[in-house]
């Protein structure tokens, strides 16, 4: 799925569920933001198949090189959000 129609239509009806929890669409949009690393590895991003015909390599060789550090990057980004209290556990 591509950023605008998760921003602008997902993510509004996931912060009205969890504003019934008491939690804030702040802490909902923050959130939605720590897992866009691993969401550029996509056979749905556009841009991913033109980087790598672009260079020429495989696009699984880019998947599973990169899978990795997206995945590191993205638990570095939940931790550090955690740890600074910018969302809540």
């Amino acid at each position: 799925m591509a950023n605008d129609p998760y921003y602008y239509g997902i993510i509004p009806i996931i912060g009205e569920t969890a504003a019934s929890y008491n939690i804030s669409m702040a802490e909902i949009a923050r959130a939605s933001v720590l897992g866009q690393p691993a969401h550029v590895l996509s056979p749905l991003y556009a841009a991913g198949y033109l980087l790598v015909g672009m260079i020429g390599i495989d696009y699984g060789q880019n998947q599973r090189f990169a899978l990795k550090w997206a995945v590191a990057s993205s638990l570095f980004m939940i931790i550090a959000a955690i740890s600074f209290g910018v969302i809540s556990i």
